[in-house]
């Protein structure tokens, strides 16, 4: 490999972040490493002043960030942003990911995560630990992994054992570059059944071989920023909330049949519960009885069973409290 030859991409979208994207930019070029990097940074046509600040970093470090601006919005036309502007663009052997609301926060980062790949070929993704913030970057006391964790490779089936929770953040996302391409170009049924793009990246690169996990907080996952999952998960109806779930239930299926079942022993119980709670949201628990979902119900827990039960015979009052009870509970983690 030429010396001169960038090793890694960083990946960023960008949208109305005005507030948050000189972060970003600062934690991208202030990367100390031994070998050549490139920040390809996309702005999906803002109509703040995010453009502006990718400018002025772009016009300090041409050699480092390689902007896309766009007059119309691609995400709202249907566009594949990553496919179609980005990763043509991508020339490094190692792609990393950080969206503009987020930041880095050790300027070794880069340089971690493509030595311990380097000594780790087995590995085709790296992830750390990564911070809570609030948009105003006061720590909320929350990490990812929610559980410890040490530094070290993490096989197949333990990483299956993660993705049952969301224990891995998008800002600390590393890959080899030929294998996050693959996925991007031919994403399996499951990724495309989803309307969140990170789980369903883990699942992939967790099944498809070991990932090293560095215990170091490199990065920030700033919460509640508006339009932000969270804060579209929190003001979701019944009927938009009832879909996700019933969305969700789709995707661990389709991955349990990607997979051959390989890790149905992990994912049945998950699978049921999606598929539990679309029925409450949508006053049809009744359906938990039905012979093709018979599975699934034998699969919930006894208080769940009981759960499910109490929705049958009292379908809108059930409804509204596990509607409210996952509200309440976003609530509680100051989201």
């Amino acid at each position: 490999m030429s010396e001169n030859q960038v090793m890694v991409s960083v990946c960023c979208l960008t949208f109305n972040h005005e507030k948050f994207i000189r972060r970003a930019l600062e934690g991208f070029v202030m990367q100390k490493t031994d070998f050549p990097f490139e920040v390809i940074v996309h702005d999906d046509a803002s109509t703040d002043g995010t453009a502006a600040v990718i400018r002025e970093f772009e016009e300090k470090y041409p050699h480092i960030i390689k902007p896309v601006y766009q007059t119309e919005n691609q995400h709202s036309k249907g566009v594949k942003i990553f496919n179609t502007h980005v990763l043509p663009r991508a020339t490094g052997r190692y792609a990393a990911l950080c969206e503009g609301d987020d930041y880095w926060t050790d300027e070794y980062k880069l340089q971690k995560q493509v030595d311990a790949m380097e000594k780790h070929p087995e590995c085709f993704m790296c992830v750390h630990r990564v911070k809570e913030v609030y948009m105003d970057e006061t720590p909320n006391g929350a990490e990812l992994p929610l559980k410890p964790l040490e530094t070290g490779v993490i096989d197949s089936r333990r990483m299956m054992e993660l993705c049952l929770e969301y224990n891995f953040h998008t800002s600390s996302f590393f890959f080899t570059m030929e294998e996050y391409k693959e996925y991007r170009r031919n994403p399996p049924e499951f990724s495309r059944l989803s309307t969140v793009g990170d789980m369903p990246c883990l699942m992939y690169f967790g099944q498809l071989g070991s990932v090293y996990y560095l215990d170091d907080t490199m990065s920030c996952y700033r919460r509640g920023v508006p339009g932000s999952w969270s804060v579209k998960y929190k003001e979701q109806t019944v009927e938009k909330m009832a879909a996700y779930r019933r969305r969700l239930f789709r995707v661990y299926r389709s991955f349990d049949e990607f997979t051959g079942q390989k890790y149905h022993a992990l994912y049945a119980e998950l699978i049921a519960s999606h598929l539990a709670a679309a029925v409450i949201l949508e006053k049809k628990a009744v359906q938990m009885l039905k012979k093709e979902n018979r599975e699934y119900f034998m699969l919930l827990s006894r208080a769940k069973q009981v759960y499910m039960l109490a929705g049958m015979v009292f379908p809108r009052l059930m409804q509204k409290h596990y509607h409210s009870r996952q509200v309440a509970r976003l609530a509680e983690r100051g989201l």
